[in-house]
């Protein structure tokens, strides 16, 4: 299967504290097809790289790491860009549901272990586009 054509962007995180603001060049997967895709067969993300899911409306979002080679953290963000959940390096190839604690309308997929080196804190933002 081919991956779906993507566009991207570059988003800012505030990790929260005083932390300084991260950003990131993203994958933008606003489709179905496309967020259905995801990163699978990505073999290697660079620093500061990762996708971002966009999604119509706030809903508890599941996703899994079917077909994933490497360790993804999951930041879900509500529409107000407020962080609602991190799942840290979620392991590859694992069918695990991974789901949100709440509503949540963006999930920023970037490296296992980035969250936690950029000190993502509880207050932690999106900036929106």
């Amino acid at each position: 299967a081919f991956p779906p054509a993507l566009g991207t962007g570059d988003i800012t995180v505030l990790p929260g504290g005083a932390r300084p603001p991260v950003t990131f060049t993203v994958r933008l997967a606003k489709s179905e097809s496309q967020r259905r895709y995801g990163l699978m067969f990505t073999s290697d993300l660079p620093d500061r790289h990762g996708m971002l899911f966009i999604f119509e409306t706030d809903a508890v979002l599941r996703f899994w790491m079917k077909n994933t080679k490497i360790p993804l953290d999951m930041l879900f963000f509500d529409s107000t860009g407020r962080l609602v959940s991190l799942i840290r390096s979620a392991a590859p190839f694992s069918l695990s549901p991974r789901a949100s604690t709440g509503p949540a309308r963006y999930v920023l997929e970037i490296n296992g272990g980035a969250a936690a080196k950029m000190g993502v804190q509880p207050d932690a933002r999106l900036l929106l586009l």
